[in-house]
């Protein structure tokens, strides 16, 4: 095998982010929600360049898509008391809001009725809404939106039109820094006699002063229809040596908006990427790897849901995942970074540490001012953050699979009409591509050395964290045992990820005595830096007495509802409570903090134990009850049950 270096330089050769580029702009002309014709359409793009590419196997899979949804014509114009263009289908693909039912054909003139965020009944309060419109401001609190079109639909709404922007990041991406910018938005009750139009801020601003001098009419024209569609999963394999039952699998997503360049980016690289692989392959460049390779294509969730059901026997088999959901982003037009969101601390794996290694690695971009020739410098902003459940990566992570999803954030433009091809960059997804490519090689091929090199990067990565650990909790004054606790967590974490390199050995060596040795090491610097055993880590502000004695088992295999059995009042309660122990927490927490809670819950760990571990992974303070109240959700819908002890 190459050295790292001469594998990277190798890649970088060969892989174009120009080509990668190239086929998401053609993508990105499609409307893509899922199993409709636009999506099929951008999906057999790739798959045509995918059977071009000369795979050792490769195959479509059809499913069906029961609620397939597309809008052909759509605008949202005021005709009273002036005449004013709010929006239309040509400015913005996504106006219309996902699964909306169609307008009459020559349209619809309607009273609009103000009904602030619609977030709780007492919005809808003394408002004849029955066969009107509703205007609905957005929040911060991206299910205020699913709250809101509910409660319309049940006072007999017949539209909805909303300003709801998702995911604002102070300084980046709010309304007045992106005004025009009109989000994807979708409706969750599906089926209703209802649509509803997504309006960028300067329409929104428009509408709310026109509502705030008198009656306001509106004329909406939507043609949409939903229908009986087809999912397709595309799978080209590079077929492994002697472990070709195992796979390393390649993942991003055909379905999207329209443009939806952050989607059609991630495709274009997997699809480039297992192009080069196998030309590099075939030219005897680099040896076929020992595990399968697979690039996989698919409805984002739906697609991958279907992947895991078809191959439940060879999901054991699955090594590791890489995730691709917008990975070439411009870094200065959207003023994003590329980030490797790392896979969640409950699967226990080793491939945080080994991808962070190898973006350290990767080819850089400038040359160092004191130095003639050579490149140090990165002038592609590449790191490494918490376990975020954005998209396949979750499903996977369910499965207890090795879960790093690339992505770039913030995103100016996330999910609106602005993520055109003009603002994808082929050199971010080559940089993103290169770290992919050299983990298939090494990971394809690794046996006992490669194994025992890993579990050391692990192990010196943990020891920097646990220094890190005891110096901050030094510095801030703060609970000494829970600073035990802590470091406690991070050995018992990074243990296993230093245990799970040894399927990389396949038996060619026993790998026990000097995986051991490392773990005794570790557990040596934890104990200096940690100084006593842990304890209670609730730093007098809570008792987990109780839920200590409270074992969540579950009750269904696989992936949970999120908030399944909670109202969205409970939800706003939660919240609160969690930004009460922590201001860094709160509302905008509740999604990965319910996800990976849930993920932990093996019938062992006690609410307390997965409150606590949810936290140190997020660097959060998370009370316990939180994590319980979270919980008796799943138990109302049958996800799970108590067991106390």
């Amino acid at each position: 095998m190459a050295t790292r270096q001469e594998l990277f330089k190798l890649l970088d050769q060969r892989f174009s982010g120009a080509r990668a580029k190239e086929l998401a702009t053609k993508i990105t002309r499609y409307g893509r929600s899922p199993g409709s014709s636009g999506y099929l359409a951008a999906t057999n793009l790739a798959a045509d360049e995918m059977r071009a590419a000369g795979f050792d196997f490769f195959e479509t899979v059809d499913f069906p898509v029961r609620d397939a949804w597309e809008v052909t014509e759509a605008s949202l114009d005021v005709v009273s008391p002036e005449q004013v263009r709010l929006i239309d289908l040509d400015t913005a693909g996504m106006c219309v809001c996902s699964w909306s039912d169609s307008t009459a054909p020559e349209g619809e003139v309607l009273d609009v009725v103000d009904v602030g965020t619609g977030e709780t009944p007492a919005h809808f309060e003394g408002k004849d809404v029955k066969g009107k419109v509703v205007f609905i401001r957005g929040t911060l609190r991206r299910p205020g939106f699913w709250e809101a079109q509910k409660l319309a639909i049940q006072a007999g709404a017949r539209g909805m039109i909303t300003d709801y922007m998702l995911y604002q990041t102070p300084g980046v991406r709010t309304p007045e820094l992106v005004p025009n910018a009109v989000q994807l938005l979708r409706l969750q009750v599906r089926n209703k006699p209802v649509w509803a139009f997504s309006i960028p801020h300067t329409s929104s601003l428009k509408l709310q002063e026109l509502l705030a001098n008198g009656p306001v009419k509106v004329k909406a024209h939507a043609a949409c229809k939903t229908y009986a569609g087809t999912g397709r999963n595309v799978v080209a394999t590079i077929k492994g040596t002697d472990l070709a039952h195992e796979e390393l699998l390649f993942c991003a997503h055909t379905s999207g908006t329209k443009p939806g360049g952050n989607c059609a980016a991630g495709v274009g690289l997997v699809v480039e990427l297992g192009r080069t692989l196998m030309s590099l392959i075939r030219e005897g460049l680099v040896p076929r790897p020992r595990r399968s390779l697979r690039f996989l294509l698919v409805i984002e969730g739906a697609g991958t849901n279907k992947y895991l059901d078809d191959n439940r026997g060879r999901v054991k088999d699955i090594v590791a995942t890489f995730t691709y959901c917008s990975a070439g982003n411009d870094q200065q037009k959207t003023k994003s970074a590329l980030c490797l969101f790392r896979s969640p601390d409950s699967v226990g794996s080793y491939i945080n540490d080994y991808l962070i290694e190898l973006m350290q690695a990767s080819p850089k971009d400038a040359q160092w001012v004191e130095k003639d020739g050579g490149l140090e410098m990165s002038l592609i902003s590449f790191i490494d953050l918490f376990y975020t459940p954005w998209s396949d990566n979750t499903r996977f992570g369910a499965e207890k699979l090795p879960a790093p999803l690339f992505m770039s954030w913030p995103d100016r433009y996330f999910h609106s009409q602005l993520l055109s091809a003009d603002v994808v960059d082929p050199n971010v997804i080559r940089r993103c591509a290169l770290v992919g490519g050299v983990a298939a090689l090494e990971l394809g091929s690794a046996g006992a050395e490669g194994a025992a090199r890993i579990a050391s990067t692990v192990s010196a990565r943990s020891m920097e964290r646990i220094a890190r650990t005891a110096s901050d909790y030094a510095g801030a004054g703060r609970n000494g045992a829970k600073a035990a606790s802590h470091i406690a967590y991070i050995v018992n974490r990074d243990v296993a990820a230093i245990r799970s390199v040894e399927r990389l050995a396949q038996g060619e060596a026993d790998l026990r005595c000097e995986l051991e040795t490392i773990q005794k090491g570790l557990e040596e610097v934890a104990g200096r830096a940690a100084g006593q055993e842990p304890a209670c880590c609730c730093d007098g502000s809570e008792c987990c007495g109780e839920y200590d004695s409270i074992i969540p088992k579950r009750a269904i295999e696989g992936r949970a509802g999120r908030w399944e059995g909670l109202s969205y009042q409970d939800l706003l309660s939660i919240g609160r409570e969690l930004e009460a122990a922590d201001k860094n927490s709160g509302f905008g927490a509740l999604r990965v903090i319910a996800d990976e809670a849930w993920n932990f819950v093996n019938g062992k760990r006690s609410v307390a134990d997965i409150a606590q571990a949810v936290g140190f992974e997020f660097d959060l303070d998370i009370p316990a009850h939180a994590i319980y109240r979270l919980f008796e959700g799943l138990e109302r819908s049958g996800g799970l049950k108590f067991e106390r002890i």
